[in-house]
């Protein structure tokens, strides 16, 4: 693949996932950037998969409306990498889906959601160690997990219910329409 399709793929899906962001900003923790991120390693590839979950989660974490992430930033990404590697190793794994849904398709919101839950965890316990730093203790710790409990329901939902309905069908679209050269050349270019 060339360097300027290469760079308008991860331009087109970062652009998707800051748009999608702002659009369901009401929602706590429910976003389409996981599905993003894990169809773009589905379909691209953990190259592009990662250039996209990082482009994305430092824009977000710098323009978000809920405030700059400042410190927590570099655990977002390295969360948001969990779904590249999820997504790439998915696509090893599950031949690319022929049809919208089908009943396998309930693995990859199964996946994104255990994604979710790893990815609050490990931004939890870093919140805390950022906000207790240098008083950092167990009890402290798991005060933080209890009370992001509530976001991280709506988030593995949410991952769920969209992994395993959108990232089939993008995963569809996005390997129908690339695999076309002169499809391709005309979206990208």
């Amino acid at each position: 693949m060339n360097t300027s399709r290469t760079i308008s793929i991860i331009a087109l899906f970062t652009s998707l996932v800051i748009v999608t962001n702002y659009a369901l900003v009401e929602l706590p923790n429910v976003k389409l950037e996981d599905t993003l991120v894990f169809a773009s390693a589905y379909s691209f590839g953990l190259k592009i998969g990662a250039y996209v979950a990082i482009a994305s989660e430092l824009i977000w974490g710098i323009l978000s409306p809920y405030g700059f992430g400042g410190i927590i930033i570099p655990f977002l990404v390295a969360g948001e990498l969990l779904y590249v590697f999820a997504g790439f190793f998915a696509s090893k794994l599950w031949p690319k889906p022929q049809k919208g849904f089908q009943y396998e398709n309930i693995f990859f919101g199964a996946l994104l959601a255990i994604c979710a839950f790893v990815w609050d965890t490990e931004t939890n316990i870093a919140t805390g160690l950022i906000m207790m730093w240098p008083h950092v203790h167990l009890l402290g710790l798991i005060g933080y997990e209890l009370t992001g409990a509530v976001f991280m329901v709506f988030h593995e939902v949410g991952d769920f219910v969209i992994g395993s309905a959108l990232a089939p069908i993008l995963i569809l679209y996005f390997s129908r329409v690339f695999s076309d050269s002169k499809n391709a050349q005309r979206i990208v270019a």
